[in-house]
């Protein structure tokens, strides 16, 4: 789980109580200077797992050295007799 933490200037006084809405996509704030103020929380989307380009490059990278390997080189596909 990755914390972001920044200052926003929402109240002229101390906050007083803070709390989460019940699908905690909301934080509500009231403090000394008789203000409440709703803070909408945005989850910015994590890249959990492969990147996909990662991916396409290494089947790219595939595809042309077994092209190498069967065209110029000959290597794959040639028959070995003792």
């Amino acid at each position: 789980m990755k914390t972001h933490q920044f200052v926003k200037k929402a109240h002229l006084g101390l906050v007083t109580a803070l709390t989460f809405s019940p699908d905690s996509r909301c934080l509500v704030s009231v403090s000394f200077d008789s203000r409440a103020k709703l803070t909408v929380v945005e989850q910015k989307p994590e890249t959990n797992g492969i990147n996909w380009l990662v991916v396409f490059l290494l089947f790219v990278l595939l595809v042309v050295v077994s092209y190498y390997l069967l065209m110029v080189k000959g290597i794959i596909g040639k028959e070995y007799s003792l």
